[in-house]
């Protein structure tokens, strides 16, 4: 419950996601006992159907600045909503420094780029933008957006390739490669 709020708080600091205005522990006690937290933040509308190219550049621009910071590990459009006409990127709940995570059932399997990463500095924020778009582009269908995704991922491929990539291959058994998170990020 700790990382959801705080990663909640850090999306909102930097300027991603919805407006994040405190948290508190809700509880129930009668059918049963739960016990849980309750994220407050700004009201915001479904997605509905429409998409324009001015969506896709907002949503790529709001990866890339989270990116800067963390992985969010969870970009699909089921985790967009809009405040008026915006998209606005939702659900830090995964969000994380130097670990890739994928979400299988109820837990996940990650990887810790911490050793590989932060010796790179700035790059680091591409390969966690090439990352999340990555996964992202494997849950959207054809057409305008899906195109502006693989452009993306096209061009921070350039820039990852040698110092990355290529150190990711020499340093990860093979056997590992075919795992996740590796064998997406490879193929």
């Amino acid at each position: 419950h700790r990382a959801a709020v705080e990663n909640a708080s850090r999306a909102d600091q930097l300027g991603v996601g919805p407006e994040f205005y405190g948290h508190g522990i809700v509880e129930q006690t009668l059918g049963g006992r739960v016990r849980g937290t309750a994220l407050l933040m700004e009201r915001l509308e479904p997605l509905g159907d429409t998409w324009a190219d001015i969506d896709s550049r907002k949503l790529l621009d709001d990866v890339a600045r989270l990116s800067r910071e963390c992985f969010h590990n969870d970009v699909r459009l089921q985790n967009v909503l809009r405040r008026g006409p915006v998209p606005v990127l939702i659900d830090f709940d995964l969000m994380s420094t130097w670990c890739l995570k994928v979400a299988v059932t109820s837990d996940c399997i990650e990887h810790d780029f911490r050793a590989l990463l932060e010796p790179l500095g700035e790059v680091a924020a591409s390969f966690r933008e090439y990352a999340d778009l990555y996964s992202f582009s494997l849950s959207v269908e054809d057409g305008p957006l899906y195109r502006t995704v693989l452009r993306r991922l096209s061009e921070l491929w350039l820039l990852l390739e040698a110092p990355v990539m290529r150190a990711l291959l020499e340093t990860v058994a093979a056997e590992k490669l075919i795992e996740v998170p590796f064998e997406g990020l490879v193929r």
